[in-house]
């Protein structure tokens, strides 16, 4: 039967109940059409297969998958064979599961180093960002399972992502955060587009018809299914006029009430329904027929996060070539992030790992003797001194000490965000102490995102491992004795101190975020501004020496064609990345110094020397006009640099390029923008006179005046703040409660789950906790509640009721 005729055998009221979630994960059956569910899981670097079909339980319990490197661990291999190689592994892992749709991949601009999602991001370049989740989907949705990319737009931070409002102002809106969509979903059409909690100017993401409709659907043409985040809806009838097929994990009665009164009351046409109904059978239909893959695709999988946790890994400094370490040479570890691995982040892409190789496994597992003192404690801050002496102690007998330092899981997950740059107290002081006995001393961190580095210069060695997967300690034992290089380059620039952000004393201040820097994101604004950084964009070292030369530039047609020399003077096999950056100095509009067009990275064999060709579309040239309301290549000339990092250039050359010729578009009072090293004195008005319009202002609720949208930490009355403390205090009481368990994976996940409710619970609002719960907690009960807090008691009768 087409899928047209089978809406002719549905009511609206079953229509409706399509379009909102049955359960967590679940979209609903209707039998009497043989439509089965739409079965959806979290992702990004995992399948995350709920096993408890409540939503409050679902935190807890899921089923065993591989582990694979985090986001921004995948995003550092700048390999686009292997992130769509995981691509096509995890869609096997989903068929096992029988998943039709995989949450993922995410990737939202890292604006702030300390946004407490930048793991689950690949980078602060929107071209970059697009290039790699295009090949991320290309690989899953080969296997047909379907990719779910996400969040538009916007979310660049976790602390108010229930209730803020991000004000980005038009060309930035359109050329660093809403570019890395558009070009995925034009390249790839992938099969759902996830709408960020936030609003953007004012106006939720769930019911933003500007970006939903006028942009997603009409300017970009897409044409498949668009689903909230989960609890993100506001008005249900309002997002489906907006474009928002699919309510996750939705208000099953209330939700559908509402669109069938929309319909009855004419305030919704009822076609609108009936497209959003096609297009989610159609995603049913064509998935209906995947087979279980046997169980050997695990072998598979962890084969692919091995490769890529050591090809992401990247060595930031490496003084006279300490590493790699003879096989005789035994370091003294010290840390206790040696035995409890960093490997994965916190929140909806906490896995159930069903294979793990940390550190002191995969030296088991190569019979390497290796000595080992804690140091610290992990799970805490404080410095502990009865580990701090015993660790003093060995490191005194030692040449050669692997410190191993790194964020917690109190500092570092999604849903909330990270109140420094620094590391742990008890790691610096110890830190400090080590490097006192003037001894070696390799670093081995392992987070998410960027850090403080104040020891740098008294140490000899630094690799960064991200959060590596279920294959870490395996890649770590690799790279250490040279078996294998890091193969990673960074893709957020690491600043000297938390100071050198712009608008960094801003972010998350209030509901309202403002995006005061405009284009200015990351290595942007430290290039323009001439500002001195620890690790520039693309950084990497290697243990080989690579060198390029010959390097030719030519126009074919609507690309840049560039090729050049790879020559790998070393006795080892190498991969060699080089980046393609492009300026104009002389502009029409505010810009950059330079801009991320192109890469490329080859596999060079011993002394081999290797002609590389690479060619880079026109389009990536482009920028947005905000006169002609699109993007635009800006007449004359251009300089096209070949790169190792957005810092250190090889070589470079000039080229005329046709295009449009352009007006000046600012305000004079927006003029700053034009000078990026006198952007952290700008204003909100200068601000305002980019925007074009004046910015909203945060006014708390007053007391007894709280609707469902107030955020819970701003609920001030006695019951109020005990119930938002009660909340919260359930996420609380798991943390505890596993905290109390022997050691075991199961014991870290359930630790990290509890801390995420926990500090997740303050900044939500009765609105999207209802919206979110799948029916734990009703609108209706939601609504009692919020009387309750605003003093009006006689509402306890019908919550008991």
């Amino acid at each position: 039967m087409e899928t047209n005729d089978i809406l002719k055998n549905l009511t609206l009221y079953e229509k409706a109940s399509l379009l909102v979630g049955a359960s967590n994960m679940e979209t609903r059956p209707i039998q009497a059409i043989n439509l089965k569910p739409l079965v959806l899981s979290d992702g990004p670097n995992g399948v995350r297969k709920e096993s408890a079909k409540d939503a409050v339980n679902s935190l807890f319990t899921t089923l065993p998958s591989t582990c694979f490197p985090s986001p921004i661990n995948l995003a550092s291999t700048w390999n686009k064979d292997l992130i769509s190689s995981i691509g096509k592994a995890l869609a096997d892992e989903c068929k096992f599961y029988d998943v039709n749709v995989l949450l993922g991949p995410a990737f939202n601009i890292q604006r702030n180093p300390t946004c407490g999602r930048n793991f689950e991001y690949y980078s602060e370049d929107p071209y970059l960002s697009s290039e790699l989740a295009t090949s991320y989907v290309d690989g899953l949705q080969s296997q047909n399972v379907f990719a779910c990319v996400k969040h538009f737009c916007g979310n660049n931070l976790e602390k108010w992502r229930y209730v803020g409002d991000s004000i980005i102002d038009e060309r930035a809106l359109n050329e660093i955060y809403l570019r890395p969509f558009e070009k995925v979903i034009k390249k790839s059409n992938p099969g759902m587009v996830m709408t960020a909690y936030n609003k953007v100017n004012g106006y939720h993401m769930s019911e933003n018809k500007e970006l939903l409709v006028d942009i997603l659907r009409n300017k970009w043409n897409y044409d498949g299914v668009t689903v909230t985040d989960w609890g993100g809806i506001v008005s249900r009838d309002t997002a489906l006029n907006s474009s928002l097929d699919l309510e996750m994990p939705g208000c099953q009665k209330y939700s559908i009430k509402k669109l069938v009164s929309a319909v009855e009351d004419k305030t919704l046409d009822v076609s609108k329904i009936d497209e959003s109904c096609l297009r989610i059978i159609n995603m049913v239909e064509k998935t209906k027929k995947n087979e279980k893959p046997d169980e050997s695709i695990f072998k598979t999988s962890e084969e692919l996060a091995l490769k890529a946790a050591v090809e992401s890994a990247v060595l930031l400094k490496n003084d006279e070539d300490l590493l790699p370490l003879d096989n005789l040479e035994l370091p003294l570890f010290i840390g206790d992030l040696f035995t409890h691995m960093k490997y994965q982040g916190s929140g909806s892409s906490l896995l159930n790992t069903r294979h793990l190789v940390d550190h002191k496994q995969a030296f088991l597992n190569h019979s390497q003797a290796f000595e080992f003192a804690r140091g610290y404690d992990i799970e805490t801050e404080k410095v502990n001194n009865e580990l701090e002496k015993y660790a003093l102690e060995k490191a005194a007998g030692c040449n050669i000490i692997c410190f191993f330092a790194g964020q917690n899981d109190e500092t570092e997950s999604e849903g909330f965000d990270r109140e420094t740059m620094s590391l742990p107290h008890n790691q610096l002081s110890l830190l400090n102490k080590l490097i006192a006995l003037k001894k070696k001393i390799i670093v081995v961190l392992f987070g998410g995102a960027p850090v403080e580095l104040p020891f740098i210069d008294d140490i000899s060695a630094l690799l960064f491992m991200g959060l590596p997967g279920c294959e870490g300690g395996e890649a770590f034992y690799q790279i250490l004795y040279g078996e294998k290089e890091p193969g990673g380059h960074l893709t957020q620039t690491w600043p000297l101190s938390y100071n050198d952000i712009p608008f960094g004393n801003e972010f998350t201040s209030s509901p309202i975020e403002k995006y005061k820097e405009s284009i200015y994101v990351g290595y942007r604004y430290y290039l323009s501004a001439e500002k001195d950084v620890r690790f520039p964009f693309g950084y990497g070292l290697s243990y080989s020496n690579i060198r390029h030369s010959s390097f030719n530039l030519s126009l074919e047609d609507d690309n840049i064609k560039i090729s050049f020399e790879a020559i790998n003077k070393s006795e080892r096999e190498t991969s060699s990345l080089v980046q393609i950056y492009a300026s104009k100095p002389i502009s029409k509009l505010p810009r950059p110094k330079k801009v991320l067009i192109g890469f490329t990275k080859t596999i060079l064999k011993p002394l081999e020397n290797k002609q590389v060709e690479l060619i880079v579309p026109k389009e990536n040239l482009e920028v947005y006009s905000t006169l002609k309301h699109d993007f635009v290549i800006e007449d004359g000339e251009y300089i096209i640099s070949l790169a190792y990092d957005a810092l250190d250039i090889i070589d470079s050359e000039a080229i005329s390029i046709k295009g449009v010729v352009l007006e000046d578009e600012l305000k004079e009072e927006a003029k700053k923008y034009f000078a990026p090293s006198q952007l952290s004195t700008l204003t909100d008005k200068e601000f305002e006179a980019l925007l074009g319009r004046e910015m909203p202002v945060h006014k708390k609720a007053l007391k007894g005046k709280y609707n469902m949208e107030t955020p819970l930490i701003e609920i001030n009355t006695f019951l109020g703040k005990r119930l938002v403390n009660l909340m919260a205090k359930l996420g609380l009481k798991q943390y505890k409660k596993a905290k109390k368990m022997k050691p075991s994976i199961e014991r870290e996940r359930l630790m990290k789950s509890g801390i995420f409710v926990y500090k997740l619970i303050p900044y939500n609002s009765f609105r999207s906790l209802a919206y979110s719960s799948a029916g734990v907690l009703s609108i209706e009960m939601a609504e009692e509640l919020l009387k309750l807090c605003n003093n009006h008691f006689l509402c306890s009768f019908k919550i008991i009721k």
